[in-house]
């Protein structure tokens, strides 16, 4: 199964390469989003050929709660996932929507409450597609780590085949949790210029 991953496009769009399946880890809004941004990203989305497209939402995504009831609709060509698990063909994934507190935004939880919902994570999940990132990996910013410990403990009790995330632009590429691959696909680097590509993740 071939994965193609990419995070944090804030309202932009890129090449996406052909893969089994499509995971976006959030922030598709530019700021704080209009009903139209989902509009935006349903029509992007809807251009593209993958058989399969997930979207975990991100803390700029908080467009997608006020509509939580319509979301399945107005996003009808993806996969919403807000703290669930899909299974598709044979690959299970769990989308996580939280980050660790920082400002106003959404979809943002404390340790202790991330702890609480990953638990809930069951063991031998193939894929954990998390919009923020696990402490210590992809999570650098200003020479500090900003990830979810929560997140870190997480991976080693479910021992997942990979963990997607997002979220810490300047955290983009791959790292390891005790030999789980991490990968942060965020487009747009740490001043929000569209620069990095979407990564391929075999299965």
């Amino acid at each position: 199964m071939l994965i193609a991953h990419i995070s944090d496009t804030h309202g932009s769009k890129c090449e996406i390469p052909d893969a089994d399946i499509l995971i976006h880890t959030g922030d598709i809004i530019p700021g704080r989003g209009y009903l139209q941004d989902l509009h935006k990203f349903e029509a992007w989305m809807k251009e593209l050929p993958h058989k399969y497209k997930i979207f975990v939402p991100g803390n700029h995504d908080g467009i997608v709660g006020l509509f939580r009831n319509e979301i399945k609709d107005i996003l009808s060509s993806v996969h919403v996932l807000i703290d669930e698990l899909i299974v598709i063909e044979g690959v299970s994934i769990w989308g996580t929507p939280w980050s660790l507190p920082f400002g106003n935004w959404y979809f943002m939880k404390n340790e202790w409450q991330l702890q609480e919902l990953y638990s809930k994570i069951p063991e031998g999940t193939h894929i954990i597609a998390s919009h923020g990132p696990p402490h210590g990996t992809c999570d650098l910013v200003d020479g500090m780590n900003v990830g979810s410990l929560a997140l870190r403990e997480t991976i080693l009790r479910v021992y997942p085949k990979a963990v997607l995330c997002g979220h810490i632009h300047e955290g983009y590429g791959k790292d390891y949790v005790h030999g789980v691959p991490v990968y942060n696909s965020s487009h747009l680097n740490e001043v929000y210029v569209p620069l990095n590509n979407a990564q391929l993740i075999e299965i």
